[in-house]
């Protein structure tokens, strides 16, 4: 979900680099300016101790607000 390179065509992802996310291209991007690529939680072993080490991140209230549209349409 709003994933400009591989969810639009590569001429719209290219003018988003070249021109920014104007009005035209945020409506071809679905209404999200950015990736909608979020996790929650990752766990990794710490580098020294080797010990897993979880960190986890509330989802971004941009993205709650997109969902909740997805969710009324």
């Amino acid at each position: 979900m709003g994933d400009k390179l591989y969810g639009a065509s590569e001429e719209l992802f290219m003018r988003a680099c070249d021109e920014g996310v104007t009005p035209e291209l945020l409506e071809a991007f679905d209404g999200l300016p950015r990736h909608a690529l979020h996790a929650h939680r990752l766990t990794f072993p710490h580098p020294r101790t080797l010990a897993p080490v979880t960190v986890e991140s509330p989802l971004a209230a941009d993205l709650v607000a997109y969902m909740g549209l997805l969710a009324d349409a």
